[in-house]
Order: C-alpha cells, then structure tokens, then sequence
C-alpha cells in the first residue's frame, strides 16, 4: 500500500517550476474583489471602453495564449503523481460532505446578512422574505445532510426565482451557484447524512462522471463574468473601488505609467483568464492553488464583508483542489 507523504507534494510541486515564473502575469488579480460588493456601480461616471486596438489589450491577448499553451504543455507532460493522486481520491467523498456542511452554513450566513448568494442581492418585500426563507431552508438541509439532492433542486428554483426577482445581468455573476446545485444533485453527500433521496444505480453512473465537471465550467464561467462584467466593460466601476482601496502597487514599485485604468484591464484579465483555465479543464488543481491563495489575500485586506461573500468559492477550491478537473468537458 503506497503512503502519501508530505514530500511527494514538495516533489510535485517542484516539477511545476516552469509554471510559476507565469504567476508574475497573475499579480493583478489582487484587485481581483468583488468590485460591487464596496462601490455604489449604479452612480459610478462612464470611462472611455478599452478598444481591441489598444496596445494593453492585444498585450494580454497574447500573454493569455501563451499561458494557456504553457497549461496545455504541464497538463500533458507533467501528470500528477500516483502518491499524491491516490491520496486525493481517498479523499473525495469527504471533501464533497464537508462542502455541502459548508455551503449550507454559507447559505444560513447569507440569509442572516440580508442576501441572497452575494452581498449585492438584497431582496425586498415579500418576494424577499420567499428568497431569504427558501435559502435559509435550503443551507438547515445541507448543513444537516437531510434530503441534499432534494435542496439541490430547490437551489435550482431559488436561482430561478432571483432571476426574475433581479435579472439576468445581476445573476450572470453568480453563475457557480448552477454548478453547485448540479454537483450535489448528482453526487448528494456521501458521508454523514441523515437522510438522502435514493436514486437508482443507472442514473448515478451516468451522470457522477459530469457533477466535478459542471461545478468547474460553472465556476470557470463565474470568473469570466466577473472579470468582464465588473473590470474590462465596466472600468469605471474598479476605478472607484481604486480610489477607495488604492492597490495599484505597480506604481508602489516604480511603474508610475501603469495608471489605475490600465490596472484594471490587468486585473479583469487575469480573472478571465482564471475562469477560461477552469472551463477549459487544463491544470485545474494549479489554477485552483493560485487563486485560493488570491482568495485568501483578498480576504485579508478587505475583511469580513470578504470572507462571507466568498465562502461558496472557498468550499469551491477545495472541491477542485482534491477532485481537479474531472474527466468530462475538457479540451485535454
């Protein structure tokens, strides 16, 4: 019986030097926050759109290709190790209980604050009250493990119902919620259930294969919203969240050309980038390393507000992270 050790991980890593000098291009995406949960968006003046004609963006066109090249080559040449890979899928079924636990305790937190799925998603009047109860209802079943594939249709319903409630641009920015909802209807909970809705062999050995899957397009589909939706078509919006939160530390470091609007085209860049990787399927538990640790830094400079918006993706990372890419819906 092969043992993981801690060393193995050290080893791996190792061999995936090549990759890290490209983290230099991921910097940006420390501004990577949700630009709309600290700027009032709806009143923020219009700036002048980035053009497919500026030298910027063609820049980080071409950086992007070749960061994806680099993932297509690590993803082909240097596969995970057979110690460490191992010590993952002994882990699968418990990393999939603790995130149902988890999210459903985020779901609870969420309704406690006043919003549905992110801060900005505040319902009003009685359509509200029917979206903050069914969430609260939906987070007790998970957290408890009763009936999760159940509350998994019912995630289905209630993003349904927030769309009519706020509109499609709104929900866009919350498309990991889909993949969540698809992941645990098909896989339930594995370990420390109460109780689960049975279902038959034939339509579990159907669709397990995809349930990793769709939660990593859904969540790579999230990351590419976000980084268009709040940066490269709306700067404006990051602008003001600059001025309030003055990250452009590439002017810190002696760029002083590097302005905040050229930053902000960074920044939406490199949270694209993270979310085609994902849909993509290429060096998923590398992509999910890296942005945990954005994740993580975020979370530190900006507080609470911060780490409540963001539990769904913290559970998300460390589904991905033990699982990584799954053997569906991927170009490799």
């Amino acid at each position: 019986m092969k043992i993981f050790r801690i060393s193995d991980a050290f080893q791996y890593m190792s061999r995936l030097q090549i990759f890290f000098p490209l983290s230099f291009f991921f910097i940006p995406s420390l501004a990577s926050a949700h630009v709309k949960w600290f700027v009032d968006y709806q009143h923020s003046t219009s700036t002048r759109p980035y053009l497919f004609s500026d030298l910027p963006v063609i820049f980080w066109v071409v950086v992007s290709l070749l960061i994806l090249c680099a993932g297509f080559w690590i993803e082909k040449k240097l596969p995970v190790p057979a110690k460490i890979l191992g010590f993952f899928h002994r882990s699968e079924d418990a990393i999939i209980s603790f995130f149902t636990a988890f999210i459903g305790f985020g779901f609870i937190i969420f309704s406690i604050q006043g919003y549905v799925f992110a801060p900005v998603l505040i319902p009003q009047g009685s359509a509200g009250f029917f979206l903050l109860s069914t969430q609260v209802i939906i987070g007790v079943g998970m957290l408890l493990g009763i009936g999760v594939r159940f509350f998994a249709g019912m995630l289905f319903i209630l993003y349904g119902a927030s769309v009519l409630s706020f509109g499609i641009g709104e929900m866009i920015d919350a498309l990991e919620v889909i993949g969540i909802a698809c992941m645990l209807f098909i896989l339930g909970r594995p370990r420390w259930s109460l109780f689960d809705i049975p279902v038959s062999f034939e339509l579990l050995s159907r669709w397990k294969p995809y349930a990793i899957p769709l939660l990593r397009v859904f969540t790579g589909l999230n990351l590419i919203a976000l980084g268009f939706n709040e940066k490269i078509l709306h700067p404006s919006w990051s602008l003001a969240f600059l001025q309030a939160h003055p990250w452009n530390f590439m002017q810190m470091i002696g760029f002083h050309a590097y302005s905040d609007y050229w930053f902000v085209l960074s920044a939406g860049a490199v949270e694209a980038l993270f979310g085609l990787v994902f849909v993509l399927g290429i060096v998923t538990r590398v992509n999910t390393i890296v942005l945990g640790c954005f994740f993580a830094t975020t979370l530190m400079l900006l507080g609470p507000l911060e780490l409540f918006g963001h539990i769904l993706h913290f559970g998300i990372v460390a589904v991905l992270l033990i699982w990584g890419s799954g053997e569906k819906l991927k170009i490799s």
